[in-house]
């Protein structure tokens, strides 16, 4: 159940996320890891239910797919944050070097 508490709690989550980000400060970068952990519950574990409650193979067959599908945009959404490391914990008015 939405409460109101529950609805709070959530914006001042991601308002700290957003300044944090923002901000490029390291503590955010440790806090999309938590974000990702618990998106990927909230996701994965009605699709792993619905495997073991499914009274067909084809209700199983949409679940595995569902399941892959997450995995798959988990890992790659993974990949992605693990090297935007490197842009935390520095001052985001700072210029770049430029590459050679």
């Amino acid at each position: 159940m939405l409460t109101p508490a529950l609805v709070a709690a959530i914006a001042i989550v991601c308002f700290a996320g957003a300044y944090g980000i923002q901000k490029r400060k390291r503590w955010a970068w440790y806090l999309g890891w938590v974000f990702m952990f618990f998106s990927a519950g909230a996701v994965g574990m009605p699709l792993s239910f619905a495997i073991f409650t499914a009274d067909s193979w084809i209700s199983i067959l949409g679940a595995c797919v569902g399941l892959v599908g997450a995995i798959c945009l988990w890992t790659g959404w993974a990949i992605w944050w693990s090297r935007r490391q490197k842009d935390f914990g520095v001052n985001p008015m700072a210029e770049y070097p430029t590459r050679r």
